[in-house]
């Protein structure tokens, strides 16, 4: 077949691919996937509807004993986040919030904080160069030239292109009104990497207020619990505020860092300041 395992493919898609126009032709393609999705033993297709998918047997065994449990990710979170969350290697960070609430720039401090100790790549899909320019411009912090991490523009498919033993730094993940697609591609993310991290940034909407006036919190990004599902931490930022949605692997055994919140400033959309511990959150 001339498709990828799960890479999911209908009749008609293998006569468009090979031409075939002949009644006879096609009719032997539908018997043919008939026949390995129903009459083999050991079915070589799974069918769901009216498409169809090679079945993937292969299984890699994992060496669990032998890992090292001690080989946390050694990288600087803003809020110091790393104080409260272990990242390990394959490690997904997603920073979830309204718009203009702060993603880019907790992105951009991450970044900052760490570009002398770990290869990053920036995928930028949220600014012009001369916008980013001036954004780093506005942290006031040296960055020498040429600046010791990578740009790009990059707007989808990010798994393709992400080094699996890098920090992959992605503003932003969006799909537009195909928003359920967002949990699939940070699955992908994750599946690609190795000893790598990948940080995103994801849309959400603000909170709501139900009948009584009472405020809604909206808690995960456009794409719901699924973009949720693979993180190491995520976090969800609203104006002035940073909450911890997930923290998967307790930097402290006696501090759940799950619901942790703080109040902050932004300036100049790059610098956090005025930042405190809300423990009314």
């Amino acid at each position: 077949y001339p498709f990828h395992q799960n890479e999911w493919f209908s009749q008609e898609d293998i006569w468009k691919y090979f031409e075939w126009k002949e009644r006879e032709t096609r009719k032997a393609v539908s018997r043919k996937l008939y026949h390995e999705t129903k009459e083999l033993k050991v079915p070589i297709l799974e069918k769901l509807d009216r498409k169809y998918r090679l079945i993937d047997r292969h299984l890699d065994d994992m060496d669990w004993q032998s890992a090292d449990e001690t080989c946390v990710v050694d990288l600087i979170l803003p809020f110091n986040l790393h104080k409260y969350v272990k990242i390990f290697p394959k490690g997904i960070i997603v920073v979830t919030g309204t718009s203009n609430a702060g993603k880019t720039a907790f992105l951009y401090n991450f970044i900052l904080d760490n570009m002398d100790k770990h290869k990053i790549t920036l995928f930028n899909s949220e600014t012009s160069k001369e916008q980013m320019k001036e954004r780093m411009i506005n942290f006031h912090r040296e960055i020498r030239v040429p600046a010791p991490f990578r740009t790009v523009e990059r707007y989808d498919n990010f798994a393709d292109v992400i080094n699996p033993d890098e920090i992959s730094v992605i503003d932003y993940i969006d799909h537009d009104i195909e928003a359920y697609l967002n949990g699939a591609e940070i699955t992908r993310i994750f599946r690609k990497l190795n000893r790598g991290v990948a940080v995103m940034a994801l849309q959400k909407k603000p909170n709501q207020k139900n009948f009584q006036g009472k405020e809604i919190k909206i808690d995960v990004g456009y794409g719901g619990t699924p973009t949720v599902k693979r993180a190491s931490l995520y976090i969800a930022m609203d104006a002035g505020k940073l909450r911890i949605i997930k923290g998967k692997s307790w930097a402290d055994n006696e501090v759940n860092p799950n619901g942790l919140a703080w109040t902050f400033k932004l300036l100049g959309g790059a610098q956090f300041v005025s930042i405190e511990q809300d423990t009314g959150l």
